[in-house]
């Protein structure tokens, strides 16, 4: 009777480390995926005042060349 609970325990302690294991790798893809994600909107905003940057001081150039 014993080895039986002995087995059950086993078995419930390697399904409870699977899931462990499914959740924690589910979070791990889902930290990238948002992490991914921010850098590409902080990219797309860097680029876009880098733009407006170059635009400005391409202005004021062109200006004090005319």
């Amino acid at each position: 009777m014993g080895s039986v609970f002995s087995c059950l325990s086993g078995i419930v302690n390697s399904i409870a480390s699977l899931i462990s294991s499914v959740v924690s790798a589910i979070a791990g893809f889902f930290q990238t995926i948002i992490s991914g994600i921010t850098r590409c909107i902080v990219g797309i905003f860097n680029a876009i005042a880098a733009l407006l940057t170059c635009r400005c001081c391409g202005g004021g150039r062109r200006r004090a060349a005319v």
